[in-house]
Parts: C-alpha cells; structure tokens; sequence
C-alpha cells in the first residue's frame, strides 16, 4: 500500500506561509513513486490534512487527485492511522507493507511513523520523497535529515528509485534497535553527531507537540520518551569519542 499524505496544493504555492521547499523540490519524485505505484496495482490510500487555507489551497496537488478505487480520507490528527477508515484498513491488513510519501511536515510524519510501529504495521517511509516546510523551531533541512535517520533507525527507510526494485511485500517488519555509535562509526564522527542531535531535536518536538492532537498521547509520549533517552545517551557516548580522538 502507498500512503500518499498531505499532497496539497497549499504547500507548493510560491507566497503561501504553508509554502515548501523540499515540497517543491521533491515533487516530481513523489510523481514517479506515485505513477510507480498506481501501475503496479498497489492499494493507494490518500490522507488529506485539516488545514486554515482556502478550499482552493487544501485542494489535492495537480497530479495527485484520487483516481476511481483509491481511498481518501480527512487527517484531523497528526497521525494517518488515527482517521476511522485508514485504522480499519490497517487492522485487516497487517502483514501488508506500507510505505509513505509525504508533504506533511515533520509532526505528522513522524506522529504516522511512531503509531505504525506501536500498531506493529510493516510502515516504511520513502526518505527522498517525504517534505517539511521548517515552521517549527527546526530547519527544514535538520527536519529532513532527522526524519530519514529516524526511519533508518528502525530499518524503515527506503528511497526511489530503489522502491521500484523491491517491490511490494519484500521488506520485512523486523523493527531494529537504535544504532549504537559503535555502528555509526563507519560515518565521519561529525555527521554522527549532527544525526544524532538532529534525531533528537526532532523527536523532542514530537513530544512536546503530539500529546494534544493524538488520540493516544500515552502511548506515543512514553515511546518517544525512551527513544530520546537512547539518543541522548548515543550522542554524549559520540562527542566524548570526539572528545577522546582530539586528546590524542
């Protein structure tokens, strides 16, 4: 199944404060994981966010309408699986793998990301096709680049074209533990770093802005609680080597 969220016509608009520009720039490959999906007869389901613009600007995206047979529903939520129909859908096809394109923002991607793994969904993210437009305290770059470490985190991270190459239903549901900063080793230690504090500013303002707007705050705060503290352990654990290694 393709989850296609928050293709709005809003965030692609040049002077609109929803404006984007990794929506602007990730566009076309969203097209083609779209167009990929759509001819490979994959279930596509469509989330549509609550927003302030006009009807005109909370209008589907040129290109990403619903066509005859693909779901649509309205994301009052910051998490997809929270809207009636899509929770039903999910709860009948479990072992069906899911991935996300999205112009969302970086709350409702990774409020989506963090209920699919307490649902035990096969959720992945496709990295290079997913866009922020950096309204929080966090850059849209920092924003990006956390959303695809935290998908790579758990092995749910998956990019075009190499999507079209795995196919539906070749990545496993196995969730993986943080990497530990043994592992990240094989990166420069500074981009370790940079990861690391981007992770955790990331899923800090999840915590601070999921609790009000999802059905199930509990839940959600207690996950992203331990992940934080995982990460911050992870990042002291790397600026100390980064510490020890100038020593030297």
């Amino acid at each position: 199944m393709l989850l296609v969220q928050g293709f709005q016509r809003a965030f692609v608009e040049l002077g609109n404060p929803a404006f984007s520009v990794s929506a602007a720039m990730r566009r076309s490959t969203c097209e083609q994981v779209l167009k990929f999906a759509r001819a490979s007869g994959w279930t596509i389901v469509h989330s549509y966010l609550e927003t302030n613009s006009s009807s005109l600007q909370a209008a589907a995206l040129d290109g990403f309408t619903p066509l005859r047979g693909e779901l649509y529903a309205k994301q009052e939520t910051l998490s997809a699986f929270c809207t009636p129909m899509l929770a039903a859908w999910a709860s009948q096809h479990v072992n069906a793998p899911i991935y996300l394109i999205s112009f969302a923002g970086v709350g409702a991607i990774g409020a989506t990301f963090f209920d699919a793994m307490e649902r035990d969904l096969p959720f992945h993210v496709v990295t290079n096709a997913i866009a922020d437009a950096g309204r929080s305290e966090i850059s849209e770059r920092l924003s990006l680049a956390a959303l695809d470490a935290m998908a790579t985190s758990f092995n749910r991270a998956v990019r075009w074209p190499d999507l079209a190459s795995l196919g539906q239903g070749t990545l496993g549901s196995t969730i993986l533990p943080l990497p530990s900063t043994a592992k990240c080793q094989r990166k420069p230690l500074e981009d370790v770093i940079q990861d690391l504090a981007g992770l955790l500013l990331m899923a800090q303002h999840m915590l601070d802005e999921a609790p009000a707007l999802v059905e199930r705050p509990t839940e959600m705060s207690q996950q992203l609680e331990t992940i934080i503290i995982g990460l911050e352990e992870a990042l002291e654990c790397a600026q100390a080597e980064k510490q020890r290694r100038h020593s030297h």
